[in-house]
């Protein structure tokens, strides 16, 4: 019988009239056990037992589950195989799949323990593993774990968490989003609430949205709030409202939250004003414009909600414009808010007469002179509305409804055969200014504000320049907002903006005859001074093509730009290329070594920023690596190796296996569908010595190959000698002589290595190391016992020992003679079954009734 069970179909068991044996013919790992052997007659009753060691590769490992999942990273845990196919457990082996694909990708194969962490993965994608044990027999059967496993983890904390109004029986939270999901989409929040004199939290509401208002409150109690995100994962950590709530009405007194105090609308468009109102309990608001109540009409209308109030204008004219005046009171107080509203027109048309420039001059000369007009050093040419008129003793420059642009340097040119005189005429339009000399510039820009920046009008209107106006707007919106209206410099610094909104600003300059034309910036996102732009992380490309990654720049002043790979100078390799605004790498004909991790650093005194990226070139796999020769037979050798470091950015899909003799120079495929990381060679010439090498295959082709280090000379250790036995024993010395193996394993036997075990220990000890066949181990202890083994050697290895079965007693026999047999070698066990006396026939000794 077995301990672990019934015989399986493979045993045979013959029995006779003297002995009994059992044969198990292809044995493997599942054979391996304790076997015991029971006799049973009239007379009572003995069993002996023989423990077998198939050695084989292991059983797979058992009990694997996927522990700690984080966004990036699964931790993997296993125990050991019931079945380690007799050698110890050198390593495990972890594959991965995703579970759109169908091919298993390596991740490790050189996992010592029995837990292992998968990093590296893909947030939100859905993987299977697999885990498989290795030992010098080579890699055994895989668990797989059953269920796909999603690469996420719990959400992050929320954000801040503010407390947006109370009552004696309510309380009502907002917070802010977490910074990240965890990689699945938050599935809502959870409002748990702490009452003062307790220690457990519960749960008070739960929502979807980033507010809650818990109910049932008791008045005047004092609680705790927090706030919890979950998401298919789990629940965050929680964020806990800073101060303790006491549940009672609150009271406080009115607020207009009203950014600016002056608005501008163009003539004929819509303007609609809205402002916050605050204040507990609910103000009552109140309009004036210009110290008089506010009419209400169809085209002007008021507009208050619980929480704001405003008006609408619709199709706006001059008559709108004014001074508006807003008052909100309560039990508490009373407050009160001004604002102007400028209505922004065309002029009218003009009063009184035309402005006409007329320019007049008396001629005299003899002949008569040819009359030249000119401004600014060129020729005037006449228009509509210019007019030069000549008389034979005057001539006059008429510039209908002249303008700015008409003012400069006017001169009169008067020429004949006696000489040409000329003079010059400095001419002022008195108008409004020009634009500002531009462009409008916008510095020292942060979340809140920034610097505009212009020069003075070329075109003055012939008037000293008092002011500039400075104006904004929302890119979202049509009305114009005063900024300043009195400003004497030509910069200004603007508050007050919203971080993440887009602005355009305009200037405009101001003489005694009015405002001038505008100087419009270009438009400006309100973001923080310095920022690395967002863009795609993982760039995929072909090998042999070329490939940029661009980034842009955003930051005051101009930031230093430094590109880095791990191992590799991009000054060499690549071609980086930066301005103020961007900076760019780009290399040619890539390969699989130009894929990797890439990081751009920007660095200026107001900080430093760093963007990774990520290259994947899908090129052929590289060598594999640790290709090493193992398991060498007289006909067969195996291969082991590890998969490449880098795979071309494809799955290896198969391994090519190839073979040289070394008195060859011509490489003979083995294999080119290899699936494994191992490999037996076979039908090899003896005594001959081969090359080997190995080389990956993904969608791309053939990648490079890889070479044992050196040639391999196909051997094997020789059997064990073939028949073993005692030739003497005395009081202290034992002889014992063998026959030579039946195979020597294609090299010269060169020596035997002889061991003793004494009964009851368990440690062999090594005796002597000899080229005959015999050999006298002395120095023994009389009347012990002892085991005897011997193990061939060539230049492969040892031999498998031969063992004595039956120990030897060490004493003086009297005419007993020990002789080797030479008949054929047995090494089983005999028992004679009906006299119960013992006859033991043991490799080539024969020892009968002692």
């Amino acid at each position: 019988m077995k301990d672990e069970g019934n015989l399986t179909e493979k045993a045979v068991i013959e029995k006779a009239v003297n002995f009994t044996q059992l044969s198990i013919d292809s044995c493997d790992r599942n054979d391996s056990g304790k076997y015991t052997l029971s006799l049973t007659n009239s007379s009572g009753c003995v069993s002996e037992f023989v423990s077998v060691k198939v050695l084989d590769t292991p059983g797979p490992p058992q009990n694997l589950v996927v522990k700690s999942i984080k966004k990036d990273s699964v931790t993997l845990e296993w125990d050991v195989p019931l079945n380690d196919g007799g050698s110890k457990i050198r390593n495990y082996v972890i594959d991965k799949r995703e579970s759109t694909r169908k091919a298993y990708a390596n991740v490790s194969t050189k996992c010592l323990k029995t837990t292992f962490k998968v990093e590296n993965l893909i947030e939100g994608a859905l993987y299977y593993f697999r885990v498989m044990a290795e030992n010098e027999y080579g890699i055994g059967q895989a668990v797989e774990t059953k269920t796909a496993s999603k690469a996420s983890e719990v959400p992050l904390p929320v954000g801040k968490v503010f407390l947006t109004d109370v009552t004696k029986t309510s309380a009502t939270l907002a917070w802010e989003k977490p910074e990240h999901d965890g990689g699945s989409r938050i599935g809502g929040y959870l409002i748990e609430m702490l009452p003062k004199g307790t220690d457990k939290w519960g749960v008070a509401t739960n929502t979807k949205t980033c507010d809650g208002t818990v109910t049932g409150l008791t008045a005047g109690a004092e609680y705790q709030f927090r706030i919890i995100a979950y998401n298919e994962k789990g629940k965050s950590e929680p964020r806990v409202l800073a101060a303790p709530v006491i549940a009672s009405d609150m009271t406080m007194e009115p607020n207009i939250n009203m950014q600016f105090n002056t608005y501008s609308v163009l003539a004929g468009k819509d303007l609609k004003l809205e402002f916050p109102v605050l204040g507990r309990p609910k103000p009552k608001v109140n309009w004036m414009k210009n110290g008089q109540p506010f009419k209400v009409t169809s085209r002007v209308n008021i507009l208050n909600t619980a929480s704001t109030t405003g008006i609408q204008i619709t199709e706006a004219c001059k008559d709108d414009f004014g001074k508006y005046s807003i008052t909100a009171n309560n039990a508490v107080g009373t407050v009160t808010e001004d604002l102007t509203v400028v209505i922004l027109d065309k002029p009218g048309p003009p009063k009184g007469p035309v402005n006409t420039l007329k320019i007049n001059a008396d001629l005299a000369g003899y002949p008569a002179p040819v009359v030249y007009w000119t401004k600014d050093d060129k020729e005037i040419e006449l228009r509509a509305r210019i007019k030069i008129v000549l008389t034979d003793t005057s001539t006059s420059l008429i510039i209908k409804d002249s303008v700015r642009g008409d003012s400069g340097q006017y001169a009169l040119t008067l020429r004949n055969i006696a000489g040409k005189v000329t003079v010059p005429i400095n001419c002022v339009i008195l108008d409004k200014p020009g634009p500002s000399a531009g462009p409008l510039q916008v510095t020292d820009l942060t979340a809140e504000d920034c610097t505009l920046s212009w020069g003075p009008p070329q075109e003055t209107g012939g008037a000293d320049i008092t002011h500039y106006i400075v104006e904004k707007r929302e890119t979202s919106r049509l009305a114009w907002t005063l900024v300043k209206g009195d400003i004497t410099k030509t910069y200004l610094k603007v508050k007050g903006l919203l971080k993440g909104n887009e602005y355009i600003f305009k200037v405009l300059a101001v003489n005694k005859h009015g405002i001038g034309e505008a100087l419009e910036s270009e438009s400006i996102k309100v973001t923080d001074p310095y920022t690395l732009a967002t863009i795609r992380k993982i760039l995929i490309v072909k090998h042999g093509t070329a490939f940029t990654l661009s980034v842009p720049i955003k930051g005051k002043p101009v930031p230093s730009v430094q590109w880095t790979k791990e191992g590799v100078d991009l000054k060499v390799r690549g071609t980086i290329e930066s301005t103020g605004s961007s900076t760019s790498l780009t290399v040619d004909n890539s390969n699989r070594n130009d894929s990797g991790e890439y990081f751009v650093t920007i660095e200026s005194p107001l900080g430093k920023a760093t963007l990774p990226m990520v290259v994947k070139v899908l090129d052929t796999p590289g060598p594999p690596i640790n290709v090493k020769v193992s398991a060498v037979t007289r006909d067969s050798a195996t291969l082991t190796w590890d998969p490449p470091e880098n795979d071309g950015g494809d799955p290896v899909k198969a391994y090519h296996v190839e073979k040289r003799e070394a008195s060859k120079k011509a490489w003979v495929s083995v294999t080119s569908n290899c699936h494994a990381l191992t490999y037996k060679i076979e039908d090899l010439q003896e005594g001959a010595i081969y090359y080997f090498r190995v080389f990956a295959e993904n969608e791309y082709g053939e990648g490079v190959p890889q070479e044992a280090k050196a040639g391999t000379k196909i051997t094997e250790v020789p059997t064990q000698p073939s028949k073993l036995g005692v030739a003497n024993v005395t009081k202290d010395c034992v002889t014992i002589a063998w026959t030579r193996p039946e195979y020597d394993g294609g090299s010269k036997v060169t020596g035997y290595v002889i061991d003793a075990l004494e009964k009851g220990q368990t440690k062999w000890v090594k005796c002597a190391t000899v080229k005959t066949m015999s050999h006298t181990i002395k120095s023994l202890r009389e009347g012990a016992e002892y085991f005897f083994r011997v193990c061939a050697e060539n230049h492969a290895g040892l031999s498998e020992p031969k063992e004595m079965i039956v120990p030897v007693i060490v004493k003086e026999i009297q005419g007993i003679v020990l002789t080797l047999l030479r008949t054929s070698l047995l090494a089983s066990l005999c028992v004679a079954m009906s006299m119960c006396s013992v006859l033991w026939v043991l490799t080539s000794l024969e020892l009968e009734n002692l």
